[in-house]
Formats: C-alpha cells, sequence, structure tokens
C-alpha cells in the first residue's frame, strides 16, 4: 500500500512538471522585436552618454536591461538582442563605451559577452548560458513522452484484465468448463493485436496478470488459447518471452 502511494505521488509530480513544461515552451516562442528592446532600454541612452564614472544608473534602465535578459530565452533570442543592441549603439552619438561594456554586471545581470558596437553576436559563447536549460528541457521532455506511454501501458492492462476477468476462477480453481465469457474475451484480444507491437504488450499485460494470480493452474493456463480456438505463437504462462 505504501508503494502504491509513493507511485501516485511521483506520477503526479511528474504531470506537474509536464505541464510546467509546456507552458514554459509556449512563452519561449518567438523573438522580442528590435523597437520592443529599443524603448524597453530608451532609460540608459541618457546615463551612456555621459562621461562621469559616479553617474548614478536609472532604475529604470537596470529594470529594463534585466526585462530584455529575462525574456531571451534561447539562442535565437540572445542573438536577435545582441544585433538589436549593437545597431542600436552604433547609431548613438556620445555613447561613453566603458559605460556600455559594465551596463549588465551593474544592473545584476550576468552575459557571457561584453557589450560593444562591434560585440559579435554570432559566437558561440551566446549559447553558454542556456545550454543547461536546454538539456534540463530535453530531460523533462523525455520524462513527459515515457510518463504519456506509461500511461498507455498501465491503461492497456487495465483494459485486458477486465477483458479476462471471467477466466479467473478458471484458472485459479478446479472448474473444469471454461466460460464462454473467458473465450469471448481470449478472441477478442488476439483478434486487436494486429500488430508486433500489439502482440508484445498484450503478452506482458497477461504475464504481469498471471504472475499476480493466486492459485493460478499453469496448464490450464498454457492451453486456454487452443481450447478456446485461438492460435498463438508462444505459450501463456508467467514466465513467457513477450520479446519474440
Amino acid at each position: 500500500m505504501a508503494s502504491s502511494f509513493v507511485l501516485k505521488i511521483i506520477y503526479l509530480a511528474m504531470m506537474i512538471m509536464c505541464i510546467m513544461l509546456g507552458q514554459i515552451s509556449s512563452l519561449t516562442q518567438g523573438a522580442p522585436t528590435c523597437g520592443k528592446i529599443r524603448i524597453t532600454l530608451a532609460p540608459c541612452l541618457s546615463y551612456l552618454r555621459r562621461n562621469g564614472d559616479r553617474d548614478l544608473i536609472p532604475r529604470k534602465c537596470c529594470h529594463g536591461v534585466k526585462k530584455v535578459n529575462h525574456g531571451t530565452k534561447n539562442k535565437q533570442d540572445r542573438q536577435s538582442v545582441c544585433k538589436c543592441i549593437k545597431r542600436t549603439t552604433q547609431n548613438v552619438k556620445g555613447l561613453n563605451l566603458k559605460k556600455l561594456a559594465n551596463l549588465p554586471q551593474k544592473c545584476g545581470v550576468k552575459l557571457p559577452y561584453k557589450l560593444s558596437p562591434s560585440m559579435d553576436c554570432n559566437n558561440p559563447t551566446m549559447a553558454t548560458s542556456i545550454s543547461v536549460v536546454k538539456v534540463t528541457y530535453l530531460t523533462m521532455l523525455i520524462m513527459c513522452i515515457t510518463l504519456g506511454q506509461m500511461t498507455q501501458a498501465v491503461e492497456l492492462c487495465g483494459k485486458i484484465d477486465a477483458t479476462l476477468v471471467p477466466c479467473v476462477e478458471y484458472l485459479s480453481r478446479n472448474e473444469h468448463i471454461i466460460p464462454q465469457s473467458c473465450c469471448d474475451g481470449v478472441k477478442n484480444l488476439n483478434a486487436g493485436a494486429k500488430s508486433k507491437e500489439d502482440r508484445q504488450s498484450v503478452c506482458n499485460c497477461i504475464r504481469r496478470m498471471t504472475k499476480n494470480l493466486r492459485g493460478l493452474k499453469p496448464d490450464k493456463l498454457a492451453k486456454l488459447p487452443e481450447q478456446c480456438g485461438v492460435k498463438l505463437p508462444y505459450k501463456l504462462s508467467p514466465s513467457m518471452d513477450c520479446t519474440e
């Protein structure tokens, strides 16, 4: 009971991660336009044009720097922002290059490159700070896909178990007559297994089910398909090989 509860908690946590992953994915689509970037960073111009080293950076300037940095979620976004700032600073008269280079750091923002009118926006280091995020994203995506497959497998086995319930008494007791509903279930499962993958899935579910069936009579299980008029390429058993 305790292990089942733990599995449910893990499942719920992974589902929440998948939902968050989908939300993150939708938020990261599309790079900010250069027009919006210029408007956001406009409060920095007066500071960047002055020569005084002790000038205070306007709060709105640092707010804009942080906002632009926060909005760049991938390499393409960072390159777009870099190119926009590069073009803009090339056209600003009286620009203090030292202040420009130190601006992100003074605003509490770490960049893998220094701001300047001649910075290389195609430099491989542009992707450095986002590489870990990409790996994490990919890992979470794989986890979500795996979780989806696990969910489908659980649902399939549940349907198979329900279909074969009429066979349980015959397989675990001294019953001599196979219920018609049991044979109907066996035939339906066999008819529904169209591909190799389908047959393997059904095999795995039956193997799991029979392993947990108390009082199972292996001889009855092995002969069940034939007695129901169904031909299988393998014999049913709790230890059957489902990979073939």
